[in-house]
C-alpha cells in the first residue's frame, strides 16, 4: 500500500492508500475539498463562495479541478442555481468533514490560537424548545466550545437528517425513520402541567389544539378537561405549543404546557387539573450515525444530554 502526506495548515497527516487509488490521489489538491464541502452547506456556489470569502467563479473552478482529478461528477446544478452532491460527492464530503475535524482538533490541543472555526452544527427542534430551553442556556456551550458555531433550526416538523437537513435533531416522540443511519436515544421527559396567566380569573376557557393537532396525547387532553361539565374551550385553537405558550400568556385562557419551560414564565401560574391524566412527553436525541465521531457533534450532544437530565 502507498501512502500521502495531506497537509492541512501547520500539520500534515499521513494517509494510506490502495495502489489503485493512489494516481488520482497524487492528481488531486486537497485544499479543493474544503470547495466541496462549503458546496454542500451552502448548497449552491454563491452561498459556497460567501461562507469562504471568495468569488463565485473560483468555487465553481476548484470543484471543476476537484471532479477531474477523481475522474467522476461530484456534483449536479440546477437552473435555479442550486447544487446538489452525487452520492460521491455526498461520500467525499463525509470524508472531508472528517479530516477537517481532525485537524481542528489537532490544532486546539497544541494550543494553536489562529485555528479556524469549526463548521457549524446545524440543530433542529420545535419552537417551544428552541426559544425556551436551547437559547437560554447556549452562552454556556459558547463558553466551553467558543470554536462550535450553532445554527439553531426552530421547525415544527421534523426536518431530515438523512438529507442533511439537519446534524441533529430533538424529537418530541419516539423517532419511526432513519434506520441504522441515524441514532437516536432518549434524553428525558417533558412533564405537563395547568398553567393560566397570573392575571387571569377563576372562570376561562381552555385553549388547545386544532383538529389536525388531536393526535397528540397533550392535545388529547386538553379536551378531555375542556369536556368536563362547567368548563368550555376558548374562541381559539392553534396548531404549535410555541403559539399556545404566547396565547395562554396574552389570556386568552388555560392549557396544559410542559413545567420545564411553563415555570419559569414570571406572568404564568400552575393550577390544578383535578383527576384527569396529565401528559408526559419523551425527549429524544438523534444524529447522524456518519457525524456521531465529530468532536463538535459531541461536544453538542453531551450539552444537551446535560439540559435534560
Amino acid at each position: 500500500m502507498a501512502g500521502v502526506n495531506v497537509r492541512q495548515g501547520n500539520f500534515v497527516l499521513k494517509v494510506v492508500i490502495l495502489p489503485f487509488a493512489y494516481a488520482k490521489l497524487r492528481r488531486m489538491n486537497w485544499n479543493d475539498l474544503k470547495y466541496l464541502l462549503a458546496v454542500q452547506r451552502g448548497g449552491s456556489l454563491l452561498q459556497a463562495a460567501r461562507l469562504l470569502g471568495v468569488d463565485k467563479s473560483t468555487v465553481a473552478r476548484r470543484l471543476a479541478a476537484l471532479e477531474t482529478a477523481l475522474g467522476q461528477s461530484l456534483s449536479e446544478h440546477a437552473r435555479d442555481g442550486c447544487v446538489t452532491l452525487t452520492a460521491l460527492g455526498r461520500q467525499a464530503a463525509r470524508r472531508a468533514e472528517a479530516v477537517e475535524d481532525q485537524t481542528r482538533a489537532l490544532a486546539g490541543a497544541s494550543g494553536n490560537d489562529k485555528a479556524e472555526v469549526l463548521s457549524p452544527v446545524r440543530l433542529t427542534a420545535v419552537p417551544l424548545l428552541v426559544n425556551h430551553i436551547l437559547l437560554p442556556h447556549l452562552p454556556a456551550l459558547s463558553s466551553d466550545h467558543p470554536d462550535i458555531r450553532i445554527e439553531l433550526i426552530s421547525e415544527a416538523r421534523d426536518l431530515s437528517l438523512l438529507d442533511r437537513d439537519a446534524d441533529i435533531a430533538l424529537r418530541l416522540a419516539r423517532p419511526r425513520t432513519g434506520g441504522q443511519a441515524v441514532l437516536a436515544r432518549r434524553l428525558g421527559y417533558l412533564d405537563y402541567g395547568c398553567y393560566v396567566a397570573v392575571s387571569a380569573g377563576p372562570d376561562i376557557p381552555w385553549i388547545g389544539y386544532e383538529p389536525r393537532m388531536h393526535h397528540l396525547d397533550h392535545a388529547t387532553a386538553i379536551e378531555t378537561l375542556a369536556a368536563r361539565p362547567g368548563q368550555r374551550r376558548a374562541a381559539l385553537s392553534v396548531n404549535d405549543a410555541e403559539t399556545l405558550l404566547q396565547a395562554t400568556r396574552a389570556g386568552w385562557g388555560q392549557t396544559l404546557l410542559p413545567r420545564l419551560v411553563a415555570a419559569a414564565q414570571h406572568d404564568l401560574e400552575e393550577r390544578a387539573c383535578g383527576d384527569v391524566p396529565l401528559p408526559r412527553r419523551e425527549v429524544w436525541l438523534l444524529v447522524r450515525r456518519d457525524m456521531r465521531a465529530l468532536s463538535r457533534i459531541e461536544a453538542v450532544t453531551d450539552w444537551l444530554a446535560r439540559l435534560f437530565a
